[in-house]
C-alpha cells in the first residue's frame, strides 16, 4: 500500500513536471516574439536544462514504477501538444478551441484511469484540476501579452519557482521509493 502510494505521488509529480516543462516551452515561445537575442538565448538555455531534467526524471520512473510506461506515453503525448501550443499562439484567434480540446482529452484520460484504478482517482483529479487551471492561465497570458511583457516576465519568475519546488518534492519522492525498494 506504501509503494502504491509512493507510486502515485511519483507519478503525479512526474505530470507535474511535464505540465512545467510545456509551461516554460510556452513562455519561451512568447518572449522570443518580444524580447531581444539575449533574453532567447537564455530562455532557451533554461528550457533545454528544463528538457534535460524532465527527460531524467522520465528515465528514473520507469525504473521505479511501472505504471510509468503509460506517464511516458502521455510525456510523448503533451511534447506533441507544446507543438500544437505554438501554432496556437501565432493563431490566437484558435487559442480558446485548442484548450478547450486539450481539457476535454485530459477529462478523457482522467475518466479512462478512474476505471482502471479507484486508489489514482483523487491524484488524477488533481491533475485535471490543475490542467484547467493552467489553461485558463495560459488563455489569460495570451490576452495580456497586448497588455505587455513586464506581467510575462513576473510569470516566467512565479513559474522558476514552482518547477524548482517540483524537482525538489520529485527528488523526495524518489528517495523515499529507493527506502522503500531497500526495505523489501
Amino acid at each position: 500500500a506504501d509503494a502504491e502510494r509512493e507510486s502515485e505521488e511519483a507519478a503525479g509529480r512526474a505530470a507535474k513536471a511535464r505540465r512545467q516543462v510545456a509551461e516554460v516551452e510556452r513562455q519561451r515561445r512568447d518572449l522570443s516574439k518580444n524580447s531581444g537575442a539575449l533574453m532567447v538565448k537564455g530562455l532557451r538555455a533554461e528550457l533545454a536544462k528544463a528538457q534535460q531534467e524532465r527527460d531524467e526524471l522520465e528515465e528514473e520512473a520507469v525504473r521505479l514504477v511501472p505504471r510509468y510506461d503509460a506517464l511516458a506515453t502521455e510525456t510523448k503525448q503533451l511534447r506533441r501538444k507544446i507543438a500544437t501550443e505554438q501554432r496556437a499562439i501565432k493563431q490566437r484567434s484558435k487559442a480558446t478551441e485548442a484548450e478547450a480540446k486539450e481539457l476535454s482529452r485530459v477529462q478523457e484520460q482522467a475518466a479512462q484511469i478512474r476505471r482502471t484504478s479507484k486508489g489514482e482517482l483523487d491524484e488524477l483529479m488533481l491533475k485535471l484540476s490543475q490542467a484547467s487551471s493552467c489553461k485558463r492561465d495560459a488563455a489569460l497570458e495570451v490576452n495580456a501579452e497586448q497588455r505587455g511583457r513586464m506581467d510575462d516576465f513576473a510569470k516566467v519568475r512565479r513559474w522558476q519557482a514552482e518547477q524548482q519546488a517540483l524537482r525538489k518534492d520529485l527528488e523526495h519522492t524518489r528517495l523515499q521509493l529507493l527506502w522503500v525498494e531497500s526495505a523489501m
